[in-house]
């Protein structure tokens, strides 16, 4: 189990620095491509025919009501989140400046269909998911108090009393639990042993998880999938 070993004083102020460090990373991003690639906005009538023609909506579905445990609902989710996410996937590895890590991510299904599309068939397809109404994934709504922790979470992603601000991170109000639960576990598991093979990586997950201890992960995405998508920008 990973222990905080971080002092309250230090952990305290850091914690305010959590959504500056999401800006800074749009800022040093290694691979110039990846970053124009961010910067144009699609065509949600452009996006819907490519969605059709490569099958998206099997798995993620045309309108997101109906989505298998732990396939992401991408309906509502911000363009250029999507195109960064679509952009990490295919390129399964983004590092700084100075060739230091900051993103590894990889999906055996999305990797090799996204290295079959362009950067501009990407940015159509986030336009589209982007452009269609959000449908919240869970019966069950949060009413209890936030998990221990979960403030760290809420600088970037928003949550219960406060919205999400930035344009290249996802909303999680409303999203399917059972993916949460292994995005957020494989997050955690990356930061606690980075040099293992991580199937995914984040140079923010030191700052997320200071109270992450593994009883509060499943907690996180029990409290985020409970938030109605309504709540999204309260």
């Amino acid at each position: 189990m990973l222990k905080d070993k971080t002092p309250f004083t230090v952990r305290t102020f850091l914690r305010p620095l959590a959504g500056l460090a999401c800006m800074s990373l749009i800022l040093f991003w290694g691979d110039a491509s990846y970053a124009q690639t961010t910067q144009t906005t699609g065509n949600p009538a452009v996006g819907e025919k490519i969605v059709s023609a490569y099958g998206c909506a099997q798995c993620h579905s045309s309108d997101g009501a109906v989505l298998k445990p732990g396939v992401p609902n991408l309906t509502g989710q911000k363009a250029a989140f999507l195109v960064r996410t679509m952009m990490h996937m295919r390129l399964e590895t983004i590092n700084d400046k100075d060739g230091k890590l900051l993103i590894h991510r990889y999906h055996p299904v999305m990797t090799e269909i996204l290295n079959t599309l362009s950067p501009w068939q990407i940015r159509q397809i986030a336009a589209y998911y982007e452009h269609l109404p959000c449908i919240d994934q869970s019966s069950k709504q949060t009413e209890s108090a936030p998990p221990r922790g979960v403030d760290h979470c809420v600088t970037c992603h928003g949550g219960k009393d406060s919205s999400n601000p930035w344009q290249d991170t996802p909303y999680l109000a409303g999203q399917d639990e059972t993916y949460l639960k292994q995005q957020i576990q494989q997050l955690w598991e990356s930061q606690a042993h980075e040099h293992a093979g991580p199937k995914r990586y984040h140079r923010l997950a030191g700052i997320m998880f200071f109270d992450g201890h593994r009883p509060y992960l499943d907690a996180y995405a029990e409290y985020y999938a409970g938030l109605s998508c309504a709540l999204r920008n309260p």
